[in-house]
């Protein structure tokens, strides 16, 4: 039995839900840009908002593709905890990968946790009374 290369892996399923993987790119390049650049230094919990809104998008986003792509879609737990674990991934690049230009905040964590939490609950309530027997 062959291992599979984890590369090809990603890149396959990159290419097969394409629009979840720019959206996961944009996420990554907004929030690893320097403060600095963006001019956001007076932010203080309405940034949260972008956070809330920004990882509810991506939920959608996987949703979508997710939806696009199946012809019989469920929605496991592991859809819900990807967002959630790259969100808590880009804190902590935020925190120990950008020199000192972005730090990572257990709040931001909380509202990527929360808008990807919402979007995903309210998809199960739409599926649930939409595909009734």
């Amino acid at each position: 039995m062959a291992t599979a290369n984890p590369s090809l892996f990603i890149f396959h399923y990159s290419l097969k839900y394409i629009l979840s993987a720019l959206c996961a790119v944009a996420i990554a390049v907004l929030s690893l840009f320097p403060v600095k650049e963006l001019h956001l230094e007076d932010m203080t919990l309405s940034d949260k908002w972008a956070h809330f809104i920004m990882y509810g998008g991506f939920m959608a986003t996987i949703l979508f593709d997710r939806m696009y792509r199946q012809r019989n879609f469920r929605m496991p737990i592991p859809i819900l905890l990807f967002p959630i674990a790259y969100g808590g991934l880009m804190e902590l690049l935020q925190a120990y990968c950008t020199n000192g230009n972005r730090s990572g905040d257990w709040l931001d964590f909380a509202a990527n946790s929360i808008g990807a939490f919402l979007v995903y609950t309210t998809a199960l309530i739409i599926k649930s009374n939409y595909h009734k027997p």
